[in-house]
């Protein structure tokens, strides 16, 4: 006969080694990233913890981390899509929600730039019968009158970047080595005013390329007091200006700006190069120097940033941090195969024009798996087209 005693020390001991196995499971969940094994694939600008298992993601608290929303979702929204800051990436994630959500965008007639290099102005778009835009994600350059006229009551954010590796990116997809300025990227920086002056109005132009898209003219690149009130206008006029060195933070805090959900900010890093270099401390000085206008914007916005991320708190950084990199690697892994060439490549929807970047090879031909992989010429033809069924336009 077992002993009522013995029965209740029995039951306590299997709750108490429950209660431990639930807290053990609960602290392994969220484990410190820093600590973890990592596995290097190039989404955002980072390595994505690679420690959860795929039973993880049935955890709905965790998959999506949606619960205690309350806000509504935004759907009007103002993206400044300026060159070689990772863009492409963050624009995929606009024409995602708004093609998922039959939403109406602001595009250009042929190609994928509005007006570029001239400001923007209403007459440069493909009218739609609504008379209503939800979306502007395009590259053009930022007029606050042209494009308030037309999105009032839009949510505008953008993405910088670190000067230098703007101009080194520029300077490479330009091919300036070998159509402009004749000298490889370093010979460029240590005399840039003798090089620049040569072919002063390129665009985007190789000083100052940031500033420019903001709207900034060339004659007043080296003007301090027209700089200095630009940057006043762009922290007045953006909402959130995301860093491409944080693109994993960034992504955090644009999903909150906009009540989104985390599925809808996942990307894939678009037009990754194959062989990019790594600046050296001197080369990123001289660039500094040079572009001080993009510098003084960058490190100001750098400031305003590390201030959202401190003021979301950094027990709930932490942990949606963790959210979105499985969410993003669950994604890649089910959608892509391998990061190839475009010579590799048979969808002319994945296909880059540049030889020189990855392409998304994928093994799913599901259409969120599609949507994270296109390029972004093809996806813009395939919106004109649903947006304008009866107008003709090519790529």
């Amino acid at each position: 006969m077992i002993r009522p005693v013995f029965v209740r020390h029995y039951y306590s001991m299997l709750l108490m080694l429950l209660c431990l196995f639930v807290v053990c499971y609960l602290m392994w969940g969220h484990v410190d990233l820093s600590r973890s094994g990592k596995t290097c694939i190039p989404l955002t600008n980072r390595c994505l913890a690679n420690f959860a298992p795929r039973s993880l993601f049935s955890d709905q608290s965790l998959a999506e981390g949606e619960e205690s929303q309350t806000c509504t979702p935004v759907e009007n929204i103002f993206f400044l899509k300026t060159h070689k800051c990772a863009s492409s990436s963050l624009q995929n994630i606009f024409m995602r929600y708004g093609n998922s959500h039959n939403l109406t965008f602001i595009l250009p007639p042929w190609g994928n730039y509005l007006g570029y290099p001239r400001k923007f102005h209403k007459s440069l778009i493909v009218p739609h019968p609504s008379g209503k835009y939800n979306i502007f994600c395009h590259h053009t350059r930022w007029s606050e009158t042209g494009v308030r006229e037309i999105m009032p009551n839009a949510t505008y954010v953008t993405v910088l970047r670190h000067p230098a590796s703007v101009l080194e990116s520029l300077y490479s997809f330009s091919k300036f080595k070998s159509t402009r300025y004749k000298v490889d990227f370093d010979t460029f920086i240590r005399k840039p005013a003798a090089y620049f002056e040569i072919k002063k109005r390129s665009v985007p132009p190789a000083q100052n390329s940031m500033l420019y898209d903001f709207g900034l003219d060339f004659y007043d690149f080296n003007n301090q007091e027209k700089i200095a009130q630009k940057i006043s206008d762009i922290k007045r006029e953006f909402e959130l200006v995301m860093i491409a060195e944080r693109l994993d933070e960034s992504l955090v805090l644009l999903r909150e700006l906009l009540c989104w959900s985390w599925d809808d900010v996942i990307v894939f890093k678009q037009n990754a190069r194959i062989k990019a270099p790594t600046l050296t401390a001197e080369q990123k000085i001289l660039v500094e120097k040079w572009s001080f206008g993009d510098a003084l914007l960058y490190n100001t916005s750098c400031r305003i940033f590390d201030e959202k991320v401190r003021n979301y708190g950094e027990a709930r950084m932490v942990r949606d941090l963790a959210i979105l990199r499985n969410r993003t690697q669950a994604m890649f892994d089910h959608c892509v195969n391998d990061l190839v060439s475009k010579d590799n490549i048979v969808n002319p929807k994945l296909k880059s024009w540049s030889p020189d970047v990855y392409n998304f090879q994928l093994q799913s031909d599901e259409p969120q798996c599609v949507s994270l992989a296109e390029q972004e010429l093809q996806f813009t033809l395939q919106l004109k087209r649903k947006l304008w069924p009866n107008k003709k336009f090519t790529a």
